[in-house]
């Protein structure tokens, strides 16, 4: 049976003892010492608390105990030391590699599925009214733990002589006060330890939403969280209601409408009534989801992989708290037994490794007529620490596909009967916002809009210029519809031969052209392993101008050659012509020269695809992205 052990200088030598929660919530020096806990802890009852800055072990160990044996083990006075502070604020652990620990251990921690718990936590303070602060949570916390033994009265008699030991006894009072009521102040500590709740949903585009989920709850698995995944799309929206009056972490959604879920008086939002900050990451133009998102609970935040994206749902969207700058991370390909890589597997030996800090977003205003598109600084270069990368399978030459695109096809020639079906002053308006898009496709689509306004002398409010946006939502579809078309065709004219996927490539008018080559539905996972046997993966972004997505990042960790129509975002975290290749949809007669050129050199496109690789496995994996969350998290407002 998996247990904690904690070797301890408070036994005898080579003695056992089974230690109870309540013998360890009563003696926190049974928490001294060095202890060992089964890998998967972390993930069944949390990571050590970041919200509490002493005593952050032992207060782990509370909730650890509950569900795993304690057995604490004794050890000679001479194996320990006390020259600093141990993750708990106590003596400090055992050596990991001292002459008497392995003499004393009857196991190798790593290699029988242990792990020590002080790994990367680092010395804590002593500070006196730290240390208070955690014990009034931990009196909060089990207090009707110590009411049911008999001892609560004694418990807070002495916490309130500690408190006038402390240089401010008013605030040391009003925080024992605030723990024991359990106070907002309270729940901001103890909410952080609670599971991350994340909605799997439907399954279209490949099914790419819910492998999206997935791999962001096992990233921040991989982080030492709590996760519990709801497949809403099985259970069905009435199954969300077990969830009323639990609290959690977090809740995230992936480009999900059950935020926007209300109760049978149509006022409360469901998940108002589901305690948390809830998030929803979207990767379409969030003016796409306007009515989910104006119907939105109280606590929600806006995860968006487009800086253009973020400054427009702030400017439109004020019920929103926040929306964060937050592209989704890439996945490396399954393996031939169908398990993950195993450096996936092994994420967990990082838990406490901090984040690298990015930049915040730039802030913007409602587009104006002449606006030039956003320019943002690049990145700083940092030195990256040396790393194990995956080793290749095969050689690039030997990739089965030339070309693979994994997008459907939709003729852009519906969404133009569409709206030659407005009234006239709309149509009009929807024709000059596809011209300029045309014009410069380099431009945040809602800049296109407003110069359409602007041409016919238009003036709206911001809630005007939202629902017209909305409304004419089709001239966007159509624009991006159209250059998927052209870019496909471009490529097969020229002779080079595309592998595309589902059924949807039988209505294009070129279905028949020799070059398309057709083939049956992908899955998301799927879809990996043909990026991984593509020399070539063509991405052709959804207008967004600033975007960085999912495609460019799987493609990149599968060891295939981006091709790629431009983003700032792409131009920013990578090098063209090194890391992949941009092209301008304003000089698509350039492209099948680009492509020609790289694919009768074999040994540019594995080295161009080896330096994406590992651009992306160093800054854009799920593991990058759940150690940003959960810093953005803690720095939420």
């Amino acid at each position: 049976m998996e247990e904690i052990i904690c070797y301890t200088g408070h036994l005898p030598e080579g003695a056992k003892q089974n230690i109870s929660f309540m013998e360890l919530l009563f003696d926190e020096r049974w928490a001294e010492g060095a202890v060992f806990c089964p890998k998967g802890i972390f993930q069944e009852v949390g990571s050590l608390n970041d919200k509490l800055t002493a005593n952050r072990r032992y207060e782990f160990l509370l909730r650890a105990v509950q569900k795993y044996p304690f057995l604490a083990i004794g050890i000679s006075d001479n194996c320990m030391h006390a020259d600093g502070q141990g993750a708990g604020g106590n003596s400090a652990p055992l050596p990991m590699d001292g002459h008497c620990q392995r003499q004393n251990m009857p196991f190798s921690p790593e290699s029988d599925g242990f792990r020590p718990l002080d790994c990367g936590c680092g010395p804590q303070p002593a500070d006196p009214f730290e240390r208070y602060r955690t014990d009034c949570y931990i009196a909060g916390k089990y207090q009707q733990e110590l009411l049911s033994s008999g001892n609560f009265d004694s418990v807070i008699q002495s916490l309130l002589a500690e408190a006038s030991r402390l240089p401010d006894y008013k605030e040391a009072v009003q925080w024992l006060e605030d723990m024991i009521s359990h106070s907002p102040r309270y729940f901001e500590i103890d909410d952080n330890a609670r599971p991350i709740l994340i909605y799997r949903g439907s399954d279209t585009c490949y099914n790419i939403l819910n492998l999206l989920a997935d791999q962001l709850a096992g990233a921040l698995r991989s982080c030492g969280q709590r996760v519990i995944v709801f497949d809403v799309e099985k259970e069905g929206n009435q199954a969300l209601t077990q969830w009323i009056h639990c609290r959690f972490k977090a809740v995230i959604g992936i480009q999900t409408y059950v935020f926007s879920i209300m109760m049978h008086d149509k006022k409360t939002n469901l998940h108002d009534l589901i305690i948390g900050p809830k998030y929803n990451l979207i990767l379409d133009h969030p003016s796409m989801m306007k009515e989910h998102i104006e119907n939105g609970p109280k606590d929600y935040y806006l995860l968006l992989h487009d800086r253009n994206y973020v400054a427009f749902a702030k400017y439109f969207y004020p019920n929103v708290k926040d929306c964060i700058y937050f592209p989704p991370g890439g996945a490396l390909p399954l393996e031939d037994d169908g398990q993950m890589p195993t450096e996936m597997q092994h994420q967990s030996q990082e838990l406490f490794k901090e984040p690298v800090q990015r930049q915040k977003p730039v802030q913007h205003q409602r587009p104006a007529q002449h606006q030039e598109p956003a320019q943002h600084q690049k990145p700083v270069q940092h030195q990256r620490p040396a790393q194990t990368l995956p080793a290749m399978q095969g050689s690039h030459a030997g990739k089965q596909y030339d070309i693979t695109f994994i997008g459907s096809y939709y003729n852009y020639r519906d969404r133009l009967s569409f709206i030659a079906s407005l009234e006239r002053s709309k149509r009009f308006l929807a024709a000059r916002f596809l011209l300029y898009m045309r014009q410069e496709p380099d431009r945040p689509a809602e800049q296109a809009f407003q110069k359409a306004l602007d041409y016919y002398h238009i003036g709206l409010d911001d809630d005007g210029f939202l629902s017209l946006f909305f409304e004419l939502r089709q001239a966007c579809f159509c624009i991006m519809h159209y250059y998927r078309e052209k870019i496909i065709r471009t490529l097969l004219d020229a002779g080079i031969e595309i592998h595309v996927y589902g059924p949807t490539w039988q209505n294009a008018p070129f279905f028949w052209h020799e070059k398309l080559i057709r083939h049956p539905a992908l899955g998301a996972e799927e879809s990996l392993q043909i990026m991984a046997q593509s020399k070539i993966s063509l991405n052709i972004m959804s207008w967004h101008k600033d975007g960085l997505t999912e495609r460019v990042l799987n493609a990149m960790l599968c060891r295939s050659v981006v091709l790629s129509d431009w983003s700032s975002a792409l131009e920013e975290n990578f090098i063209n012509g090194k890391d992949l290749l941009l092209f301008s949809l304003n000089r698509l007669h350039q492209l099948p020269g680009l492509v020609k050129g790289m694919l009768a050199d074999n040994v540019g496109l594995e080295a161009m695809a080896e330096r994406g690789f590992e651009k992306a496995f160093a800054d854009h994996r799920w593991k990058n992205r759940a150690e940003k969350f959960l810093k953005d998290l803690r720095n939420r407002s």
